[in-house]
């Protein structure tokens, strides 16, 4: 039998207690997955970091070396998996890091157990296919973790920009839009397409843009919500405005910003008792 196929029987045989070992020196006061207290969760951390340690372990029975199927399955899981996306990567690098100084350290009782039939080189050997293993594993578990944290994060910037600018219909050909918060740039372009959308989508003629909500807007954001108001105006929808401040009237003023045409409320209310809604 080959050294390498003695310490993959070898390291079968710890596989237990590795994963034992791993957890009782586990800090599970970081935040992530490492950190839940429940029964269930840390058996199912467990269950993973025991596959884990099995997988890695073919590299030894595996003549060529490469990471196995399941190895890049469990990676899959693992990189997908919410509890894990919500950890930091540098936790998750240390937690690899210490499983590998596990390894090492098993590669010694083992080069001890057997020093009579193991050769210095072939104990070098082995703790190379450890090391570059290992850094292999991280580096597809953060390509991966980063690829999911890319899809994760555009599924919540697409919902996010769809609750920058909802329309409310408050009639059948009525709506409002309430807009909340501080408006950068950006949002306000978000903000440009889909409100001209969502009229066109729910046959909107009447809509009431609710600034009550907005602390300030800047000369550029100005320009754009007023844009908003002839892009408006071109699809045959009537723009009112309802909840300007002090502040933002100051810009429109100082921007020369014809506002001639446009009905303004000083609340929704108003806009609703003059009778707006169609």
């Amino acid at each position: 039998m080959t050294i390498n196929l003695k310490f993959y029987n070898y390291l079968i045989g710890q596989a237990e207690n590795l994963t034992e070992e791993w957890y009782k020196s586990l800090n599970t006061e970081n935040n992530g997955v490492y950190s839940s207290n429940s029964e269930e969760s840390i058996a199912a951390l467990k269950e993973k970091n025991k596959h884990f340690h099995l997988n890695f372990f073919t590299v030894f029975s595996d003549v060529s070396g490469s990471l196995s199927t399941e190895m890049m399955n469990w990676i899959q899981f693992i990189a997908q998996d919410h509890g894990h996306l919500d950890t930091s990567n540098s936790s998750i690098v240390n937690e690899f890091l210490r499983t590998e100084k596990q390894y090492l350290d098993a590669l010694y009782q083992f080069s001890m157990e057997y020093s009579s039939s193991i050769s210095a080189q072939e104990v070098e050997d082995l703790r190379t296919v450890i090391l570059c293993t290992m850094r292999e594993i991280i580096t597809t578990v953060l390509d991966e973790l980063d690829k999911n944290q890319k899809v994760l994060l555009n599924a919540q910037s697409h919902m996010i920009t769809e609750l920058s600018a909802p329309v409310i219909q408050l009639t059948a050909k009525t709506g409002i839009l309430p807009l909340v918060g501080e408006i950068d740039t950006y949002r306000a372009s978000i903000i440009f397409e889909q409100v001209l959308n969502s009229c066109v989508e729910k046959r909107i003629s009447c809509l009431i843009i609710d600034l009550s909500g907005v602390p300030i807007i800047d000369t550029m954001v100005a320009m754009k919500l007023f844009d908003l108001m002839k892009g408006l105006r071109l699809l045959g929808v009537s723009a009112s405005i309802s909840g300007i401040r002090p502040e933002i009237a100051q810009t429109a003023v100082q921007l020369g910003i014809n506002l001639d045409n446009v009905k303004i409320y000083s609340n929704v209310d108003k806009a609703i008792d003059d009778g707006i809604l169609v």
